[in-house]
């Protein structure tokens, strides 16, 4: 193999746009991956196929040096010599390191990119896959079983969803249910006191009592939607206290006797 020398271009031709846009594409749709490394080995290009041999993005592998893409050093160098001696290889054969540290056998084609008035510019890789097709079998069906199991993490994830969407349409329901209540007891009561429908005052006392009453079983509500939230954000205390069962019912008929009557 000869090494690629720029200097036997005509001089005054270079690629213009469309030609490079062309050669760009005939990169990206090669069976092969396809690198470009500058003359300090670091990786200035890599088409999209280099991901199914190393497991990194072309975004991933660009900006790195050339030697850490490989697991066997002795043959790199071996590799590596024989290209300076020829200007290239062919089809050389090497163990890759892909992103999980698994070795991944590959034919390396290395051609020396050289300018006959500044010497080396760099180098051009064609990396072919060389494993064996039960090999690549199994690593598609290791691919399609992980794709399945992320596909059932989200639909059970979409169903833990809608089913929180539901118990909280639910809980916003019962509890304007809940505020609405003692809200209205409150109006209630005082209405009745404005409007004179007292008896005497010992009744109006009572009615205000009432009211009083359940504004603050209101502030009671509300004080519990704001430790709900509380909760939820892990910054409650939980404190278990005893609730005296009759003054509890007791309530309930004050609230009840107004909305009956």
């Amino acid at each position: 193999m000869t090494q690629a020398n720029l200097s036997s271009a005509p001089p005054g031709e270079s690629a213009g746009p469309e030609t490079r846009a062309f050669l760009e594409v005939l990169v990206d749709q090669s069976l092969r991956c396809v690198g470009i490394a500058d003359r300090q080995g670091i990786i200035r290009y890599a088409s999209p196929v280099c991901q199914h041999i190393y497991g990194l993005t072309p975004r991933e592998i660009v900006g790195r040096h050339f030697r850490e893409l490989y697991a066997d050093h002795e043959s790199l160098g071996r590799m590596l010599a024989k290209s300076r001696l020829d200007g290239g290889v062919d089809r050389w054969p090497i163990l890759a390191c892909s992103r999980d540290n698994r070795t991944v056998p590959v034919e390396v084609t290395l051609v020396r990119v050289q300018d006959g008035s500044s010497g080396l510019l760099g180098s051009i890789a064609l990396i072919q896959d060389a494993r064996q097709p039960q090999d690549l079998v199994r690593q598609l069906q290791q691919q399609e079983l992980t794709l399945v199991g992320l596909n059932r993490s989200l639909e059970l994830a979409n169903l833990e969803l809608t089913r929180a969407n539901r118990l909280k349409s639910e809980f916003l329901a019962n509890t304007s249910h809940e505020l609405r209540t003692p809200l209205n007891a409150v109006l209630g009561f005082l209405r009745l006191v404005l409007d004179g429908l007292c008896d005497h005052p010992r009744e109006e006392k009572e009615f205000i009592q009432n009211a009083y009453d359940s504004s603050r079983n209101l502030l009671g509500l509300i004080n519990e939607l704001l430790d709900s939230a509380r909760i939820e954000a892990g910054k409650l205390d939980l404190l278990l206290t005893e609730v005296d069962i009759s003054s509890v019912f007791a309530q309930v008929e004050k609230l009840s006797r107004l909305q009956a009557a």
